[in-house]
């Protein structure tokens, strides 16, 4: 099944809601956040994940300025959480 994803965050986390069957789906939970002002989702397997990890990451998100998000966010975000997660402790 070969899907290509779209500039429209709107579409493309309804084409992975529907690949994970999230009508039905119980294990996988889902979140929609702004990163720097960008409109991003989320997902988690449920239970497989510590909630203090999950609340650094979401912090870590949270705090990331708009002005600070270049068009290529991911690679930027990597980095930056890269860093963040070896220099905390």
């Amino acid at each position: 099944m070969s899907k290509k994803l779209g500039a429209n965050i709107q579409e493309t986390i309804h084409k992975f809601n529907q690949i994970l069957n999230m009508e039905e789906n119980f294990d996988i939970i889902y979140r929609v956040i702004e990163i720097g002002g960008k409109t991003s989702c989320l997902y988690f397997i449920d239970g497989l994940n510590k909630d203090e990890i999950l609340e650094k990451l979401m912090e870590f998100f949270y705090s990331f300025p708009a002005e600070e998000m270049p068009e290529r966010s991911v690679r930027t975000l990597r980095r930056r959480l890269y860093w963040r997660a070896v220099s905390s402790s």
